[in-house]
């Protein structure tokens, strides 16, 4: 008798635990867009909800409430390019000259990556939570939305833009101290809500998502951010490019309402929000053959400079910016300036491994039919936030190595479903 209550309660218990690690999941994916991405030189409250989904694993893993099982190839290979990531970084540390910053970086670029493996390995093991997963994601997308669209009716009906959704709004949201970094967000999940919206079969999907894409686009143009302009409409570009090569009348009149209501949108808004000049600045870069401004040329001489200097390990994580007065505007160059070749070529290797899960998932998304939307998406979204990398520093964006993740995930997905004969 006692060993069934026993069970029963280590039923319960391990009921009771898988419910409680789901909902911190969701709360944190919602949560997403809200944390700071600022690791040095503070971590703010929400990393406690990511931490707290951490240890909820971990107890079930040694409770043996949720077996560890073997990962399958792309898992693997991920990992492993993760971990020779986490050693160069640990190489770049060789005599730096502030060390306490590069602790603490080194940090939380270590625990960026170990949170996007932990979270590839867990949404790989259902289709239901990967679901439950981007559903969360696009809802913490809607809530950053808000407060923008809250923004923008403060310029129309009070004719002063207060720039709400960043800037002046850190405390609100803590993610976004500088326009660039909500732009950033935005250019990588745009292409999801996008493919969302093309692929929408019932009206009321289509409206939400396609509302959700103009105001998408409207926000980035009155972040102000050139680089987020280009990269969206890049974006955009290869995702509509990709539909009318195989030509869907529906989908391209639905392209077309969209491009209207954006022109009408920033012909509507621009006299007050003096920013939208500035965003559309980049595309004026591009039609006098240049890839950046004048201050980005100088600061990326300078990446090439310390690079050349300090070829092997490179300066050291977050001691360029103390030295120099300047971060790389840069991803690449900022890893090549900090890491040297040691860290540039697995840096390379994971994102070039990255894009070709990312790519293979839209080929077997068609051949199971499912995930058609997220999988274009995705790879779209990737190549987009890569793109606007070549700008900006995008290691700390927490949601770039989410985004990662969730590309590893669905191919394991995919991967299973089509050799299961088709069975999710």
């Amino acid at each position: 008798m006692k060993s069934v209550s026993l069970k029963r309660i280590e039923f319960l218990s391990s009921v009771l635990l898988r419910g409680i690690s789901s909902k911190v999941l969701v709360l944190a994916l919602v949560l997403l867009p809200w944390v700071k991405l600022e690791l040095f030189p503070r971590i703010t409250w929400a990393d406690a909800v990511f931490l707290l989904w951490g240890l909820t694993l971990y107890i079930q893993w040694t409770s043996h409430q949720c077996p560890l099982w073997l990962p399958s190839w792309p898992l693997r290979v991920y990992g492993f390019f993760l971990i020779l990531w986490t050693i160069t970084l640990l190489t770049s540390g060789m005599n730096v000259p502030h060390l306490g910053a590069y602790t603490f970086e080194i940090v939380g670029l270590i625990y960026l990556a170990g949170l996007s493996w932990l979270l590839a390995y867990v949404l790989s093991t259902s289709s239901l939570i990967f679901k439950t997963t981007i559903n969360a994601i696009i809802l913490g997308i809607t809530v950053t939305l808000s407060f923008g669209l809250v923004g923008i009716l403060d310029a129309i009906l009070l004719g002063k833009f207060t720039v709400f959704f960043y800037n002046n709004a850190n405390k609100l949201i803590a993610t976004f101290k500088h326009p660039n970094q909500l732009a950033g967000f935005f250019v990588l999940f745009l292409p999801l809500i996008w493919e969302r919206f093309l692929y929408a079969t019932r009206l009321k999907t289509r409206v939400f998502y396609g509302a959700l894409s103009l105001l998408t686009l409207v926000e980035i143009a009155a972040s102000g951010s050139r680089a987020g302009m280009v990269a969206a409409l890049f974006g955009l570009g290869l995702g509509s490019a990709y539909v009318v090569f195989r030509f869907s009348l529906r989908r391209v009149v639905l392209i077309g309402i969209i491009a209207a209501g954006f022109g009408a949108a920033i012909a509507y808004l621009q006299p007050s929000i003096w920013v939208i000049h500035r965003a559309f600045g980049g595309f004026q870069v591009v039609a006098h053959g240049e890839i950046t401004d004048p201050f980005r040329q100088e600061n990326w001489r300078m990446a090439l400079q310390i690079f050349y200097r300090y070829p092997l390990t490179g300066y050291g994580v977050a001691n360029i910016a103390l030295d120099y007065g300047y971060e790389i505007h840069n991803t690449y160059l900022a890893v090549a300036a900090e890491t040297g070749f040691l860290g540039l070529l697995p840096f390379i290797g994971l994102l070039t491994f990255t894009l070709f899960l990312a790519w293979q998932n839209t080929r077997w998304a068609k051949k199971t039919g499912q995930w058609p939307d997220v999988a274009l998406g995705l790879w779209i979204g990737l190549l987009a936030e890569l793109l606007y990398a070549t700008q900006h520093h995008m290691l700390r964006a927490r949601h770039l190595w989410v985004a990662l993740a969730l590309v590893v995930a669905l191919n394991v997905l995919l991967r299973r479903t089509w050799f299961s004969g088709g069975r999710v």
